[in-house]
């Protein structure tokens, strides 16, 4: 890809550092772009090579930079008429806070900053005429198959798109959390992304916690190895269901227990990723559906009523999201019949009820 991205650190009078983007910068959003425009319906499930271009769009800061500032990045899929629009959060947000703190880190260590000064980033973009098309595989492995029933609306967040945990998820990860209170625990989720034949729009629906014994754990934190993710992958294989690795889950076990009359939603909210967690995220998990599911096991708090929230990608940033609960056997229906055939009850972020 020909156009390129810079990074540029100013204070109120100069620019003191610029750094260049990696190349691999387009990947993230050409992979956005494709999956958004699927799960509308607007391009096909099926097709998986794509003609992408990339045109950058400007703002002048205070009219003192000779090559103004980006605006938005503009990702076009050629032949589908369709296309997203990025902005300078997405960015920051997505892949860029780590290149800004190391400008600020080498600017503090030569002395071109001192702490406490004002300072400030424009995201560049090199002039030139935008590039050619360029040609790009964008795999999406999708089943046809209807949403599962839904019992259980299942935490606060916003839904940006339907995804469906089964019982069993929330089940076994508690009772894998319930195991090792002394340190933090975890896994992983596969599922199958779907497309009913009547709606146009994908759901992803969670199937399998696979708790993984090869990492490096403690009260704080957990790392999962790569023996976990081959013995993810080699279950997905022998259940051969369609599921492939969707995400991860782990515990928290750090801190004192909330008390017994701690509010449900609460709870929830008080939920979180660490650094740590993000930076696993953001380096196994970056695909547009990829979801991260935390559990509390801090002591004190019965097995069957550990709260869970889960966490998904939205405008490059990882935040609360929704989801719903739906029963182990796996029902097929068609949308029309949810609201006569589910159980809705009011949002809890505790999940899905202790099944057997």
């Amino acid at each position: 890809m020909d156009t390129g991205l810079e990074l540029a650190l100013y204070t109120d009078e100069q620019e003191l550092l610029r750094a260049y983007v990696t190349p691999d910068w387009i990947d993230r959003p050409v992979r956005d772009t494709r999956f958004s425009a699927s799960r509308i319906g607007a391009i096909p499930c099926e097709e998986a090579h794509f003609t992408v271009s990339v045109r950058p769009t400007w703002s002048v800061v205070d009219g003192r930079e000779s090559r103004p500032a980006v605006s938005h990045v503009i990702i076009e899929l050629h032949g589908q008429d369709t296309g997203a629009s990025f902005s300078k959060r997405y960015f920051y947000q997505s892949f860029l806070a780590p290149l800004a703190r190391r400008l600020s880190s080498a600017a503090v260590s030569v002395r071109l900053l001192t702490p406490g000064d004002s300072d400030f980033y424009l995201l560049l973009a090199r002039s030139e005429a935008a590039p050619d098309p360029q040609s790009r595989d964008l795999p999406l492995s999708v089943q046809r198959r209807e949403p599962p029933p839904v019992h259980t609306r299942a935490s606060t967040g916003r839904i940006d798109f339907p995804v469906y945990v089964n019982d069993r998820v929330i089940r076994d990860l508690r009772i894998h959390a319930a195991s090792d209170r002394e340190r933090e625990v975890g896994g992983f989720l596969l599922g199958i992304l779907g497309q009913a034949a009547a709606a146009p729009e994908l759901f992803l629906e969670v199937t399998r916690f696979v708790p993984a014994h090869y990492v490096e754990s403690t009260l704080a934190s957990v790392k999962l190895k790569a023996e976990s993710w081959a013995a993810a992958m080699d279950e997905a294989r022998q259940r051969d269901l369609g599921e492939t690795i969707v995400g991860w889950a782990h515990s928290h076990a750090f801190g004192a227990a909330p008390s017994p009359d701690a509010d449900e939603r609460q709870a929830c909210d008080n939920l979180f990723l660490s650094s740590q967690d993000v930076f696993i995220h953001e380096t196994m998990f970056a695909f547009p559906h990829a979801l991260a599911l935390v559990v509390d096991a801090r002591r004190g708090i019965p097995q069957a009523q550990m709260p869970v929230a889960l966490f998904g990608w939205r405008d490059g940033a990882l935040v609360h999201r929704g989801f719903q609960c739906v029963p182990p056997a796996r029902g097929l229906r068609s949308p029309e019949g949810l609201d006569s055939d589910c159980r809705v009850r009011a949002p809890r972020c505790l999940g899905a009820p202790d099944v057997p």
